[in-house]
């Protein structure tokens, strides 16, 4: 049995016409969300989903959201853009008033 065969017999994950994993418990894979696949606690490609299981191997997805959709080191900041965002929150929490919401 294959690691694609394992996933698929769960019933929880589906796969795209090309073979990739496109949902997770009905969560589509793509843009913000994305999928890291373990193999006994190894990432390993979406590429190796045809790789044999053996009898006790564990087979893990993990899912992930990125706010832009982009892998992490893509989303770093500047260290100033950051700070400046992190200004404009503690600004505008020092401001709230809830009366007058």
């Amino acid at each position: 049995m294959s690691i694609r065969d394992s996933l698929a017999r769960t019933g929880v994950v589906r796969f795209s016409f090309n073979g990739q994993i496109a949902s997770v418990s009905g969560i589509p894979i793509g843009g913000p969300i994305q999928c890291i696949l373990r193999l006994n606690g190894r990432v390993i490609p979406q590429t190796l989903l045809t790789f044999p299981v053996q009898r006790f191997d564990t087979v893990a997805i993990e899912l992930f959201f990125t706010a832009t959709g982009r892998s992490d080191e893509e989303d770093e900041l500047p260290q100033e853009l950051t700070d400046i965002a992190h200004l404009n929150v503690a600004e505008h929490f020092a401001t709230y008033d809830p009366e007058e919401v």
